[in-house]
């Protein structure tokens, strides 16, 4: 991947600003954690540019729920937690200090709840990998 600091460093801020790091719960048979980045946005233009500057890790689509008369509204996300921490580390340097705590406590708490010996599984249906309890 070539990693153009200049990009990274708007990347960082955009996230800083328009971002948001959680941890989610899905249950297929089995529940699963997933650290889950997302940032929604009217401007599809900001996001492709996002999206370019950390190498298109994660996916982007447009969020089709909408009322009245709002702009369209787009999502880029990643939910597979090898790419979020991939993304993490590089915008941890451009990151405000409440998107850092955010980070750090989201991947705690992820890391957390994997102490159980947890089991990396191939989910049949993403072809992902994911861990499970």
């Amino acid at each position: 991947m070539n990693i153009d600091r200049e990009r990274l460093a708007w990347a960082g801020g955009f996230f800083s600003g328009e971002g948001c790091c959680h941890i989610s719960t899905n249950t297929y048979g089995r529940k699963r954690k997933y650290l889950r980045l997302t940032v929604v946005n009217t401007s599809k233009q900001a996001l492709d540019r996002f999206y370019g500057s950390i190498g298109r890790l994660g996916g982007m689509n447009e969020v089709p729920y909408q009322r009245g008369n709002y702009k369209p509204t787009y999502q880029w996300r990643v939910a597979n937690f090898e790419e979020a921490q991939q993304v993490i580390c590089l915008l941890w340097i451009f990151l405000s200090e409440e998107k850092k705590h955010d980070a750090k406590t989201s991947l705690k708490q992820c890391l957390q709840s994997y102490q159980a010996k947890p089991v990396l599984t191939n989910d049949s249906a993403t072809g992902r990998f994911c861990w499970t309890k």
